[in-house]
């Protein structure tokens, strides 16, 4: 059976260690289960596997360069150059089975829809989110009436799952 390439994004720089580091803990003994996913946060993913892999390390870093406006950098631009990345490389990317979004209530719907460039044909990609932990008042654009005015063709199907019991983190 073939292993499937996962990619696990976070918006917070520190939670995917802490993820990458439960899921090693709690893997089968003799698996290795990081050997198929790559863990990042999403302006990570941006840089490293995008822009460092298309080439355009000096358009990204002018991104940068004399700016004090970093939420259009974040927001915008750096997407805006990620897509420009993806067409570059086109079917060259690395593209995955599954892609996780873990706090999804803090990501901008273009993020999502970009992230979507890299998924593999009938692979699948879940965005878990918490609406009580909204500190950049995002979850707002993924209310059925939000993504119908953010963006279109985002991607989701049926109805939304929620989870209404907490798990501890151990």
């Amino acid at each position: 059976m073939k292993k499937k390439d996962v990619l696990v994004v976070t918006y917070n720089i520190t939670l995917w260690h802490h993820l990458r580091d439960l899921a090693v803990r709690y893997q089968e003994p003799g698996k290795t289960i990081n050997k198929h996913i790559t863990w990042l946060h999403f302006h990570q993913w941006c840089k490293q596997l995008i822009c460092v892999e298309a080439g355009l390390v000096d358009k990204y870093n002018m991104l940068w360069r004399g700016r004090s406006d970093i939420d259009a950098i974040l927001e915008t631009e750096m997407v805006n150059l990620v897509n420009e990345a993806l067409n570059l490389l086109g079917e060259t990317v690395s593209k995955y089975d599954a892609i996780l979004v873990d706090e999804g209530q803090d990501y901008n719907p273009y993020w999502w829809k970009t992230l979507g460039r890299v998924l593999k044909s009938n692979g699948e990609m879940l965005l878990f989110a918490d609406k009580t932990q909204d500190m950049y008042e995002r979850a707002k654009n993924w209310t059925e009436d939000g993504m119908k005015d953010v963006i279109k063709g985002v991607g989701f199907r049926g109805p939304w799952h929620i989870l209404d019991i907490g798990c501890p983190l151990l």
